[in-house]
């Protein structure tokens, strides 16, 4: 059938001035796994279908290992399927605070003398019981990038000038970064830098930081060995442990 025979099919029996039928409308549904006590809010046109996608979400994509209810409370987020976190708390949910870790529920927010309209975020995002942890955790995160990208500079700087004749690896997953938040700044834990090198024909080197090793050092595949204590051998290491590591 050609895209005008579907197109006629589609309109058929129609009458004139009228256009077919719309889509059915998303609604929302409760969907949970028993077990884990995972669960959301998702959009979906019927009961069946919501249990197909909240399966792929919060369980292990078996329609049958998760629960499906009707959710008619949260029907006006369905335009954008964003849900803010004080209507599930207001419908009985809970949520992690990002800040404190702790629980944010009704009780939660009983105790601590807060009331729905101080709970910020949404599903699926960080959430919030207040604007106070909030902006604490935005201060954390500011500090922690901060530290990671000054890291990350000086180690592509030592490589540039104790390993010149290394190529940097650039993409996603070709440098790492870990921290230790003692307060008021963040302490390196773990830098990774992944570069080529001449001679190479396993996979990427890597130049390390390690908490509790003294100074920054290099690894290798097993493979590339002997290629790369040649190449070490050539290049103006002296902050560098040039000893051989295999990853």
């Amino acid at each position: 059938m050609t895209k005008r025979d579907e197109s006629a099919v589609l309109t058929r029996n129609v009458p004139d001035g009228q256009t077919p039928a719309k889509a059915k409308a998303l609604k929302a549904y409760a969907v949970t796994e028993p077990d884990e006590g995972m669960g959301g809010i998702v959009f979906a046109t019927s009961a069946r279908d919501a249990r197909r996608l909240g399966a792929s979400m919060y369980s292990d994509g078996d329609p049958e290992s998760v629960e499906s209810t009707r959710a008619p409370w949260a029907d006006e987020f369905a335009a954008t399927g964003i849900v803010p976190a004080k209507a599930m708390v207001a419908a009985g949910w809970w949520l992690e605070d990002h800040w404190t870790g702790l629980k944010i529920d009704l009780d939660y927010l009983d105790e601590v003398g807060l009331t729905i309209d101080d709970v910020i975020g949404t599903q699926g995002g960080p959430a919030f019981a207040c604007e106070a942890h909030a902006k604490a955790y935005a201060a954390r995160e500011a500090r922690r990038a901060f530290a990671r990208a000054l890291a990350l500079a000086d180690l592509k700087a030592l490589l540039a000038k104790e390993l010149p004749g290394a190529t940097l690896v650039t993409g996603r997953y070709s440098e790492h970064w870990h921290g230790k938040d003692i307060g008021t700044r963040f302490l390196t834990a773990e830098a990774r830098l992944h570069f080529t090198f001449p001679g190479q024909k396993i996979g990427a080197a890597k130049l390390r930081i390690d908490e509790g090793v003294m100074r920054p050092y290099v690894t290798c595949c097993n493979g590339d060995i002997e290629a790369f204590r040649a190449f070490l051998k050539d290049q103006p290491i002296t902050n560098i442990r040039s000893a051989i590591h295999v990853d």
